[in-house]
């Protein structure tokens, strides 16, 4: 195996991909509350105050399109998000088909969760977008992660760090005995 194969997981891939895991499983609940609530008095007046207002005005659709149109998001939505949360598992594991058919369904999922509400999928777009974002890119390609992105080891940074005085470090009282801490020296 190459030496670039063998690098670590950049910790923003780790924090990307496990927000888009667990990002897809609020959108999925979100979706199966939203479900629930479709026939509800709420969602009805919600549904009534939108198609009264512009822009929902100019759409031309009725009541019962307008609340068809939310179902088939909700839909849409759920079945997005569960591919996604299974996908962005994959992601962490540095498959690069699941990075490019998470790209495919952030646009699903922005669309049908601005319908059907929530700030999660919003987050979870946010997320499969940061999967194409530095150091990932390099990751997913195998490529030596750039300079700036590398964690200090042992050699260079790390060690001059260690040398370092600690400067909260509290400097020995002159007037103790070496082993009798708190007592007064002769």
């Amino acid at each position: 195996m190459s030496p670039s194969a063998q690098q670590p997981r950049p910790p923003q891939v780790t924090f990307s991909g496990w927000l888009v895991v667990g990002g897809s499983v609020i959108v999925l609940l979100g979706a199966f509350e939203a479900m629930a609530a479709l026939r509800t008095l709420e969602t009805r007046e919600m549904l009534q105050q939108f198609l009264a207002e512009a822009p929902g005005s100019s759409l031309g659709l009725s009541f019962e399109g307008a609340r068809e149109m939310r179902r088939v998001a909700i839909l849409v939505l759920g079945a997005c998000a569960t591919a996604a949360a299974v996908l962005g598992f994959l992601a962490l594991r540095r498959d690069r088909f699941a990075r490019v058919v998470l790209s495919v369904l952030a646009v699903p999922i922005f669309v049908a969760g601005s319908i059907a509400g929530g700030f999660a999928s919003a987050v979870v777009t946010v997320s499969i977008v940061m999967l194409w974002l530095e150091p990932a890119r390099s990751w997913f390609a195998g490529r030596p992660l750039p300079e700036r992105f590398r964690l200090p080891r042992e050699g260079g940074a790390a060690r001059r760090d260690r040398d370092r005085p600690d400067p909260f470090a509290v400097p020995p009282r002159h007037d103790q005995q070496p082993g009798q801490p708190g007592q007064p020296g002769p």
